[in-house]
Parts: C-alpha cells; sequence; structure tokens
C-alpha cells in the first residue's frame, strides 16, 4: 500500500475532521472525529485509523460496540467516513 498515516491525517484535517497522530516504540495511529462547540469532540464522532501492510484499519464505537472495519484505499475509507460521520 502506497499511503502513508501522514497522508490520510492530512487530507482528514483537509476535509474538516480533527484529527492527531499518537505513536509508540512500535506502532503509529491516529485517532479522529469531528469537532464539538468546546475542545472535545462530538459525541459519537471518534475514530481510530491504523493501517497494516495491505489495509487501512478503522475502528469506533457505536454505544458500547466496537465496530472494525477494514479498506484496501484511502479512497474507500473516505467514502465510508463521509457516509458515517458527516461534519455539519
Amino acid at each position: 500500500m502506497s499511503i502513508s498515516l501522514n497522508t490520510i491525517h492530512n487530507k482528514l484535517e483537509e476535509q474538516g475532521y480533527k484529527s492527531f497522530v499518537r505513536k509508540n516504540d512500535n506502532e503509529k495511529w491516529i485517532i479522529a472525529g469531528i469537532h464539538g462547540s468546546n475542545t472535545n469532540f462530538k459525541f459519537g464522532s471518534a475514530f481510530q485509523i491504523r493501517i497494516t501492510q495491505n489495509q487501512i484499519l478503522l475502528s469506533y464505537l457505536v454505544g458500547q460496540s466496537a465496530v472494525n472495519k477494514d479498506f484496501t484505499s484511502s479512497k474507500e475509507l473516505f467514502k465510508y467516513l463521509k457516509e458515517k460521520f458527516t461534519i455539519e
């Protein structure tokens, strides 16, 4: 896969999402969501993105249930985000 996590982070910011890149010793990921009226994410709008060798992994909560989706391209990811996480 030729897309980087930083490229996804930049595109999220361009589209109006608030996005932070986090990392530990051996892994890097994005925490993102729709910015609310204060400094926090709008309730129910936060999600996490990781990249493996050939997939983009998206995780988020619906109530207390985890939803995990995988995508083979950033185009698929952003189409899904547009449907599920609408910025008003």
